[in-house]
């Protein structure tokens, strides 16, 4: 493990470097609705950049701060993929300030606890060094409010999920691939943090989380370019194509088929039909 350290600095830093290169290009699309994913990749930046802060922390005090750092991340990740997913699935709208406010009360209330955790517990009962020289992490003992804060995350990334594979999947056939790599980059880093809390890993003082965010890393990205992630064709438009008798091919500026209604597949590949 102290071979690998640099390696494990390494894969946080330069993931933290991605996720931001995707949340200034999502930006830059904000205005067809890209918005919420740009600062979904955000948080998962600072989530993984206050995590490289905690492994590299001098001592304990600095690897807390770092830790709540970190946490700013954490904690508004799922509330935005939530939001994200809101607005995948047609129902932009309802995302008003009040309501998102509303989604961030235990978000903030968390990041109040864990910084005045050690007076009270509720959040980290208490916290030591541990794991590997020479990166060692904080291995904590969790307070009520830790699951508290899990069940509320876990349940806004499980509707979330939820939102975008109902979203895809009322499109056409071409959009399956586009949901099933929506859903290993939700779901893997969630289902390794899971199995790591539930002590199926064993790693003293180190979370695997935020590896499993750099192999989600590697997925979004091949769904922003690959299918277009950014630019989804609106569900109206998907209805409309669906169901015209005539067939119909959409084609990119490089020539690439982006689209092609049930009548066009058919006379494709007679054998689809």
């Amino acid at each position: 493990m102290h071979i690998a350290a640099p390696y494990l600095l390494v894969v946080l830093v330069t993931s933290a470097v991605v996720h931001s290169g995707f949340a200034l290009y999502a930006w830059q699309k904000r205005a067809t609705g890209a918005r919420w994913f740009s600062l979904v990749n955000l948080s998962l930046a600072i989530w993984l950049s206050g995590y490289a802060g905690e492994l590299i922390g001098a001592d304990r005090t600095s690897k807390f701060l770092w830790a709540l750092v970190e946490y700013v991340g954490i904690v508004t990740v799922p509330v935005l993929w939530f939001a994200y997913a809101q607005q995948m699935d047609g129902r932009a709208k309802w995302l008003t300030p009040f309501r998102v406010g509303l989604l961030l009360i235990v978000p903030a209330t968390t990041l109040v606890i864990l910084a005045t955790t050690q007076w009270h517990g509720l959040h980290w009962r208490a916290f030591e060094l541990a794991g590997p020289e020479p990166l060692l992490a904080l291995r904590v003992s969790y307070g009520p409010w830790f699951w508290v804060h899990s069940a509320y995350s876990y349940l806004l990334l499980a509707i979330g999920t939820t939102r975008i594979l109902r979203h895809v999947l009322r499109g056409s056939d071409l959009y399956r691939g586009q949901a099933v790599v929506l859903v290993i980059a939700s779901l893997l880093p969630w289902f390794i943090n899971l199995i790591y809390l539930t002590g199926l890993i064993s790693l003293p003082g180190l979370d695997p989380t935020p590896l499993a965010l750099s192999v989600s890393t590697l997925a979004l990205g091949w769904d922003i370019f690959r299918y277009r992630l950014l630019d989804p064709m609106p569900v109206a438009r998907m209805k409309v194509l669906a169901t015209m008798l005539e067939a119909v091919i959409v084609i990119d500026h490089l020539d690439r088929v982006v689209e092609a209604n049930p009548a066009a597949r058919a006379v494709l590949d007679p054998r689809a039909s």
